[in-house]
């Protein structure tokens, strides 16, 4: 075909059957696809290379998915994964019957997580969003001008770098010691409160018995005198 200069240019066909852009996870979806896929790749032979958690669940929630380790029994926070061994014992965590069971919980839970998301993406298409109206004046003119605009929705931050300052803020609790701190000899007979681990700790004598008596003489003799005051003024009035 001879183009001219007053020819319309036709676009060119879009291509039909493309995919859908899909929107971007969660973070809570992350973590599960994550979590999963650490399981699956895992043997559960290797330590936590942070080290674990020796908190007991006193300073975090307890593990949803390995509370506690059935070989040692040290109590597991969520710090410590279910994929990692025990960071105390070394042990596996899990079972292959228990790991297994536990994939296809972590399975049901991101395919949960998306159904939910997706509903919830759904609903707030279908909300109606109404524009306000914006009068103006023109200074020149005086005429008067109606607009309408929306308002944007707000922006919320993002949640894998939340994610990632909540890991930061995370305080681990370090593995106890492995000597074990004892006293090295019995009591002391003429120190029965020393600090027999060692220290600087002093120990202090009680009260002797005279400095009990002058105090319990300075009373006694306060209350001569009271009932003595108290005699005088009857016989005046006698």
């Amino acid at each position: 075909m001879h183009h001219t200069p007053w020819t319309q240019k036709t676009s060119s066909p879009t291509p039909k059957g493309k995919a859908k852009q899909e929107p971007p996870k969660s973070e809570q979806v992350r973590q599960l696809e994550k979590l999963r896929d650490d399981l699956r790749r895992s043997q559960g032979q290797d330590r936590d290379p942070k080290g674990g958690c020796f908190c007991q669940a006193r300073l975090h929630d307890l593990s949803a998915y390995t509370p506690i380790c059935r070989t040692c029994g040290l109590v597991l926070c969520t710090l410590n994964l279910p994929h990692f061994a025990c960071p105390h014992c070394a042990a596996p965590l899990h079972t292959p019957s228990a790991r297994d069971a536990l994939l296809q919980t972590l399975e049901s839970q991101v395919a949960e997580t998306l159904a939910r998301e997706e509903a919830a993406r759904e609903r707030a298409a279908w909300k109606p969003v109404r524009p306000q109206a914006l009068l103006s004046l023109n200074s020149k003119t005086k005429k008067v001008t109606v607009s309408s605009y929306v308002t944007p929705p707000a922006t919320r931050p993002s949640s894998h770098a939340a994610a990632k300052e909540v890991e930061q803020q995370q305080q681990r609790v370090p593995a106890p010691p492995p000597e074990v701190v004892f006293a090295p000899h019995g009591p002391i007979a003429g120190r029965p409160w020393a600090n027999l681990r060692g220290g600087s700790a002093t120990y202090v004598p009680a009260d002797s018995p005279t400095a009990g008596n002058s105090d319990q003489s300075q009373k006694t003799g306060g209350e001569h005198k009271k009932k003595g005051k108290e005699n005088q003024g009857r016989n005046e009035r006698v």
